[in-house]
């Protein structure tokens, strides 16, 4: 008998340590008590949101969502700081803003290699112009918006002569500056 309250016992007190240690695993660290106490209530609801999301995405998007993460944590500093900033400015935008950034997106990432890299030159290129250069060219571009097609293409072609070399005196535009 004495041996059966013993067996009995020691299950017991087993089943006690797997509970309490299956419940000590699944706790939180007290940092991120610590660190959960000091989130803002809608903070809190917005992770509690994210975790319900979490639970029901398919275990494929979550794999990829970990690998996601995981270079995110290999990136230096400066760039995760750079990345959570831009992040943060898209959390601010209206819904259609956010849509529209979305759809430019797209088209970027379709764009082949060598129109991406045309466009970065151009950009850098935008970014070396002195502020007044900067304005002068907004002066042409909106001078730009009021021409009709016509127009557009008869200045295209300007420009296209100019460039070729073939002087482009002749058209109906802008003779003399």
């Amino acid at each position: 008998m004495k041996i059966k309250i013993s067996i009995f016992l020691l299950f017991c007190l087993g089943a006690v340590f797997f509970a309490t240690w299956e419940s000590y695993a699944d706790s939180p660290s007290s940092e991120a008590v610590e660190k959960w106490k000091n989130l803002s209530d809608a903070e809190k609801e917005n992770l509690k949101n994210q975790f319900d999301r979490w639970d029901s995405l398919p275990e494929t998007q979550k794999k990829a969502l970990r690998k996601k993460a995981e270079a995110f944590k290999s990136l230096p500093e400066p760039e995760q700081k750079r990345l959570k900033d831009n992040y943060k400015q898209y959390k601010e935008l209206t819904p259609d803003q956010q849509g529209m950034v979305r759809m430019n997106y797209e088209k970027w990432r379709r764009l082949p290699l060598n129109k991406k890299n045309q466009y970065r030159e151009m950009f850098r290129q935008y970014q070396n112009l002195s502020p007044e250069q900067r304005q002068q060219m907004m002066k042409r571009y909106e001078q730009w918006k009021n021409l009709s097609p016509s127009q557009r293409d008869e200045a295209r072609e300007i420009i296209q002569n100019r460039r070729s070399g073939g002087g482009g005196g002749g058209g109906g535009r802008g003779g003399g500056r």
